[in-house]
């Protein structure tokens, strides 16, 4: 038989049949009542899915010592990782070309340099092309 805590006595507890109902004079006789508070519990079902993914085995390695240090195994790290993605809409951290410069810092630079290229502007020397600039 299920028991609900809904009222205890100084010094004794008195279980209550679930769904019946009782007056707390019944309960407490006279004599002081401690109420406990009911707690509900919900249970939600979490819908989980599996990623798999190819990484080279020397990376793989070196992560799970590093995150083994910080407490975390792989799946939650990776874990973390996406639900910060999904927070801030994109990567949670600036991602980096080979030259240490953003993407769109890159193409710019690459952008810049094309335009010199194929500029009608020719110098011989760092002195012409300084004279130039100090023209302008």
């Amino acid at each position: 038989m299920f028991t609900n805590l809904r009222a205890a006595k100084v010094g004794r507890y008195e279980p209550q049949e679930v769904g019946s109902i009782v007056s707390p004079q019944r309960i407490s006789r006279g004599k002081p009542l401690h109420c406990i508070d009911n707690v509900t519990t919900n249970r939600y079902t979490v819908f989980m899915t599996t990623i798999q993914v190819r990484t080279q085995a020397k990376t793989k390695k070196n992560v799970q010592k590093i995150l083994a240090e910080l407490g975390l195994d792989m799946s939650t790290a990776i874990n973390m990782y996406l639900v910060q993605i999904e927070k801030q809409g994109g990567i949670p951290f600036p991602v980096l070309t080979e030259n240490g410069m953003t993407l769109k810092a890159e193409r710019e630079i690459l952008a810049a340099a094309e335009d010199a290229r194929s500029s009608k502007d020719s110098y011989s020397s760092a002195k012409e092309l300084h004279d130039a600039i100090m023209k302008e």
